[in-house]
């Protein structure tokens, strides 16, 4: 879906805002007043409730729950709208915040949010395997807004109605997982890509595993140095099923990844591969 069109007094301030904040860490905290208060205007809400009903066709403009409306991307910074499912009893799974963002609630309800924290501070990645502690916990009414940390914070949060937010995110520096964790227990229970670009590349190795495509296979190089762990493994999967001579000195070279699951997993793999063709000797 391209970017919306928003023309108002409000949506300007806010573009012409973001337009002025460095993409750093913090920058996004000290616009959360003005994000408020865009929230809690008319603007939004008569923009959405237009626009969900002519795409529902003249029904409920809160039906299509799970919606993400784009409105714009400024300086590294995007703007969305988005619709969330109902529900009255407190949801059993949290889900990672991405990246940085803002929400602002833009519905007239009363929405629980409890926000858990990862004990392990910036080593996001490794956090698939680890528990969550939660750290405090907010009822976001119209106008409300509340700063997400994309490194730390997970979240899990429920209204007796659907309800629309206000989201502004930091594009840079976002996780490369968003893993779902057990909200009474605080334990990882799975870990999928944090956006559709690192899931098609997921994929795209699969695929080339399965064909076995030779004219491929500087592609995923390539792929060895990617920033997500996961799809570094997933290059190495592929290149082991294309050509073993390729796929074990690409390995052996893993072996001294950066991230501790990679370097556990080639060095498992590595003595496995050792072993298997010692025994066919």
């Amino acid at each position: 879906m391209g970017i919306i069109m928003f023309s108002n007094e409000g949506m300007g301030r806010l573009q012409a805002a973001l337009n002025d904040t460095r993409n750093a860490e913090g920058e996004l905290l000290s616009l959360v007043p003005m994000i408020a208060e865009i929230a809690a205007g008319n603007s939004c809400a008569q923009f959405f409730a237009d626009y969900f009903y002519r795409q529902n066709k003249g029904q409920s403009t809160l039906d299509r729950v799970g919606n993400l409306l784009p409105i714009l991307d400024e300086n590294g910074y995007s703007v969305a709208l988005g619709v969330e499912a109902a529900g009255r009893t407190r949801p059993r799974e949290m889900c990672s915040v991405p990246q940085d963002c803002v929400i602002a609630l833009v519905s007239e309800c009363c929405v629980h949010l409890e926000v858990f924290r990862s004990p392990y501070g910036e080593q996001g990645e490794l956090e698939d395997s680890r528990a969550v502690e939660n750290g405090y916990t907010e009822v976001l009414k119209r106008g409300c807004a509340l700063f997400l940390d994309g490194k730390r914070d997970h979240i899990v949060a429920w209204s007796k109605r659907a309800y629309v937010t206000l989201v502004v995110s930091r594009q840079a520096f976002g996780r490369h997982l968003i893993t779902r964790h057990d909200s009474q227990t605080g334990q990882a229970i799975y870990a999928t890509a944090a956006s559709q670009h690192l899931s098609r590349l997921q994929h795209a190795c699969e695929y080339i595993a399965n064909f076995g495509d030779v004219k491929l296979i500087p592609v995923l190089q390539k792929l060895l140095r990617h920033p997500a762990h996961f799809i570094r493994w997933k290059a190495i999967e592929a290149l082991l099923n294309v050509d073993l001579d390729i796929g074990l000195r690409a390995l052996d070279a893993l072996r001294d990844d950066p991230h501790p699951h990679i370097m556990a997993a080639a060095n498992t793999a590595w003595t496995q591969l050792q072993q298997g063709n010692t025994a066919c000797r």
